[in-house]
């Protein structure tokens, strides 16, 4: 990614891989972080039964010029911790117009979605 700067749109699918974690996700993390143009992000980790909360908040680490942003976490780790831990990046997201998530089959209850949505509506 490092070879495309000037990249302001980016999807990834890694569905159905029980081999990717955590861990690993750090790396494109950090490579989308330094994506200074992007603006749409969609990023999708359903049925990767390894990956969870770590991920989920790394990628929202430093990117605040996001407009759109689409992430695909069902069937994985993800808990309400992970969904403070998006709550708080949404709202560095000052130029987020379109968001979408999705959390099915995962841990996620009443006070994720709770503080997620406080976060949208302030």
């Amino acid at each position: 990614l490092r070879r495309l700067p000037k990249l302001t749109s980016l999807t990834a699918y890694f569905s159905n891989n029980t081999d990717l974690r955590d861990d690993s996700c750090a790396s494109l993390a950090q490579a989308v972080s330094e994506l200074e143009l992007l603006h749409h992000l969609c990023v999708s980790f359903n049925s990767c039964s390894e990956v969870g909360n770590a991920t989920l908040s790394s990628f929202l680490a430093s990117n605040a010029q996001l407009s759109s942003l689409q992430l695909n976490f069902a069937s994985t780790k993800v808990t309400d911790e992970g969904l403070f831990s998006l709550a708080k990046g949404i709202l560095k997201l000052k130029q987020l117009t379109l968001f979408n998530i999705w959390l099915s089959d995962t841990a996620v209850g009443d006070a994720g979605l709770s503080r997620l949505c406080a976060a949208l509506y302030t």
